[in-house]
């Protein structure tokens, strides 16, 4: 009886965080489309996490929504356990990943020393700054191994090198070896791999427009292109404003006046009890979304939607043993994706997909 009702409170309590409505998707009015700008030469991602169907369902899914690009995370810890000994970590990801250039969509790579709030340089290396040259030689001598085994088939857009560092650097000594290691990297990139523009993927609100702001414009005196992770809510994983985007991307542009932008991250969740969030507000999100993309056309050459399928239950349940407490997370998390698990549409892929149809993409 102990374990029949205990199971019966997880349900309930994973219910409430996921939020699963098909009401709010019958009765959901797609907003209408106005003054829509043409596809041009701009460029859809996703993050392409399965449905209950399987990789095919969920690939075809993606393609359907015009994605062109994906984006794969290797942390260098990953990649290189020992000095010069490499592996082509979960399940040789960099090989297998033909399948996709096979499927005409492009594989871009984050490689990352640092990854948000973790580093992930190899263990042998630990105690040295990442500006000390045996680091910096060590992973361009990574790197290049890394060229050579990716398929021939596969085009690769840009490569990010960190994955938001500006969740783990925590004062200027830190920032400048960080700096002063991506300079080095960047380099090499133009000097061996000139048709692959880089960057450094760091965050909209904390980055660009908050207390990082002066390291961001710093790294991005060396970037090809500016790359940033956009995930518009506040500490509490409240949302902001459904059209907050159309203030923040002019702003975003602004700071970075004539150059390239990517956003490769984009999320706004629908999480209700924490993120005081909708399926219809994260629906008009993406609607705003596009048409502040309209209004920045000339920067913004790329966004990458994070994510396309909410989780299944046994993620949720290992991110509720990995953030305990942190209901507000689980719930966030929990509610990014633009489709259910169950292959069901949300809201927010029903006004996507009418912005796309707009636009012509």
């Amino acid at each position: 009886m102990f374990r029949v009702l205990l199971c019966s409170l997880v349900i309930i309590a994973l219910s409430i965080i996921v939020g699963c409505n098909k009401d709010e998707v019958s009765k959901y009015e797609v907003l209408d489309v106005y003054n829509a700008k043409s596809k041009g030469s701009r460029i859809l991602g996703m993050d392409i996490s399965y449905n209950e169907d399987g990789f095919e369902s969920s690939i075809g899914l993606a393609i359907e929504a015009g994605t062109e690009f994906i984006e794969i995370n290797l942390a260098w810890n990953s990649l290189e356990e020992n000095l010069g000994q490499y592996r082509d970590p979960f399940g040789e990801i960099i090989v297998n990943s033909a399948y996709y250039g096979s499927r005409g969509i492009d594989v871009a790579f984050c490689i990352s020393p640092i990854d948000r709030h973790m580093n992930k340089t190899p263990q042998f290396l630990s105690q040295l700054p990442l500006d000390d040259s045996l680091v910096m030689r060590t992973f361009t001598d990574m790197i290049d191994w890394f060229m050579l085994i990716v398929p021939t088939n596969v085009n690769i857009p840009y490569v990010s090198i960190g994955n938001l560092p500006d969740n783990y650097l925590n004062d200027s000594a830190s920032w400048r070896s960080y700096i002063g290691f991506y300079h080095y990297v960047a380099n090499h990139f133009r000097e061996n791999y000139p048709d692959i523009v880089t960057g450094v993927k760091t965050s909209v609100l904390k980055g660009v427009l908050g207390e990082n702001k002066y390291w961001v414009d710093s790294i991005n005196n060396f970037s090809d292109v500016v790359m940033l992770s956009y995930y518009p809510h506040d500490d509490q994983y409240r949302v902001m404003e459904k059209d907050i985007a159309i203030v923040q991307l002019k702003d975003i542009c602004n700071e970075f006046s004539g150059r390239r932008i990517f956003l490769n991250d984009v999320g706004y969740h629908s999480g209700k009890r924490y993120g005081k969030s909708s399926q219809e507000q994260q629906a008009h999100f993406y609607h705003y979304l596009f048409a502040a993309w309209d209004s920045q056309i000339e920067q913004i050459e790329r966004m990458r939607f994070t994510w396309l399928h909410e989780q299944n239950t046994d993620t949720i349940n290992a991110w509720r043993e990995l953030y305990g407490s942190n209901s507000a997370m689980i719930e966030y998390l929990s509610n990014l994706g633009i489709r259910e698990y169950e292959n069901e549409p949300k809201c927010a892929w029903l006004q996507i997909m009418e912005e796309l149809d707009e636009r012509n993409w």
